[in-house]
């Protein structure tokens, strides 16, 4: 890891941008899923099996992807076969990270069982980082996400705030004062970082519907909160982004919601799976987009912090402590590369005043338009909400990043 907790693989950055199912791409042996998921963005998948599913490896990493292996036992049990496996596929190209299994508090592992698991891995291979991804349920478990923070190497969370009326149980996190809106995922992403100090944090963000049976397209993020969502947990430190959901589902899957439960009646359920398939399938239909905007995007994400900020000044908020901007900056092949965020659902106008863009144009990627900013560096713009905005004073520094971009979808 860098410096500044950016991922390095061979002491290149690496930004990953992973999908949590992809079964049935990995089972075509034609390779042709797998070589889809990486034209459409991803870079890496989640993997599970044993030392018999090295095919499976191989054809992975011939598609130009990268696994989050979780091996037998999920780092809890199984410790000799562990011990295998890791010996046997640490060697293995397409690996990156070990992985703990999912969701360790929530689903009542112990600890000190982990801790060994880790040990094991660690001994046998030192190069690759373990993984761990959490779900938080209250503030409370503040101090045991601290202790699971100092197992792992690398440290994720799940969040799937939409939509609103699925939050149910952790309406407890609203209570302790989170906001009752997408903007979580970035007060989300502040949070584990401070849980994991000096550690690399990838959230799972939302690929998936809590249940799209009742809730229709509803139950999905569109393509705005999508990209807000995404952008929001870079400018809040992410190092990566998961995504939490399947692209091709020829099978159920109940932990994606597809269908969203079993129903005594099976003809029922088929036919639960067909329309909740037809919905996933929608989804994906815009979804791709933003994820090869995230994986064009890579390069920006995974380059240094500039060593300055705009000052950024808006409109009268709302209510004391609502934060509605927020920004990073970016020194992406000699040029500064500003990404902003409007944190709240209404319309905002916002100036920024940088300095050192002071006489410049600049590019407002994905909006097909530039904006001048003055001798002091000051420039206006307005946002929708939920908005994200791309600033940079090369015309030609994201030219792969297309204008069909907008803040509508």
């Amino acid at each position: 890891m860098r410096e500044d907790q950016t991922l390095l693989v061979n002491g290149e950055p690496f930004f990953p941008v992973g999908l949590y199912y992809a079964q049935d791409e990995m089972s075509d042996a034609s390779g042709a899923g797998l070589r889809k998921l990486r034209a459409m963005g991803f870079n890496v998948v989640f993997f599970n099996g044993e030392v018999e599913n090295e095919e499976l490896l191989d054809r992975v990493w011939e598609a130009g992807l990268r696994v989050c292996y979780r091996p037998p036992g999920g780092l809890y049990r199984e410790f000799h076969l562990l011990k295998e496996v890791v010996s046997r596929l640490a060697r293995h190209p397409a690996l990156l990270f070990w992985e703990v299994d999912d969701e360790p508090v929530l689903n009542g592992l112990r600890l000190e069982d982990v801790e060994i698991g880790c040990r094991i891995v660690r001994a046998v291979d030192p190069f690759h980082p373990i993984l761990c991804n959490q779900w938080l349920a209250s503030l409370d478990q503040a101090e045991e996400m601290r202790e699971w923070a100092r197992l792992a190497d690398v440290y994720s969370f799940s969040t799937y705030p939409v939509p609103l009326w699925r939050w149910k149980g952790r309406m407890r996190l609203v209570e302790q004062g989170w906001p009752h809106a997408i903007s979580v995922v970035g007060r989300q992403t502040d949070l584990w970082k401070s849980y994991a100090a000096g550690k690399p944090v990838i959230p799972a963000l939302q690929a998936w519907a809590w249940d799209c049976l009742e809730d229709g397209e509803a139950a999905y993020p569109t393509y705005g909160e999508c990209r807000f969502m995404a952008y929001q947990a870079v400018i809040n430190g992410a190092k990566g982004l998961h995504h939490y959901g399947a692209v091709e589902a020829s099978r159920a899957n109940f932990a994606c919601g597809i269908p969203p439960r079993v129903r005594e009646d099976l003809e029922q359920t088929y036919a639960d799976f067909l329309r909740a398939q037809d919905f996933n399938r929608r989804f994906w239909g815009y979804y791709a987009q933003v994820i090869k905007e995230l994986s064009l995007m890579s390069g920006v994400f995974a380059s240094h912090d500039a060593d300055w900020a705009p000052e950024v000044s808006q409109g009268a908020l709302r209510q004391p402590g609502d934060k509605r901007m927020e920004c990073r900056v970016k020194r992406h092949r000699g040029s500064a590369v500003i990404l902003l965020v409007n944190a709240s659902d209404s319309r905002a106008c916002v100036e920024l005043r940088a300095p050192r863009m002071g006489n410049r144009e600049l590019r407002v990627w994905g909006q097909g338009r530039s904006l001048v900013a003055s001798s002091g560096g000051i420039f206006r713009d307005t946002l929708g909400p939920y908005g994200v905005r791309i600033y940079s004073d090369r015309p030609d520094l994201l030219e792969p990043l297309s204008d069909y971009i907008t803040e509508g979808g």
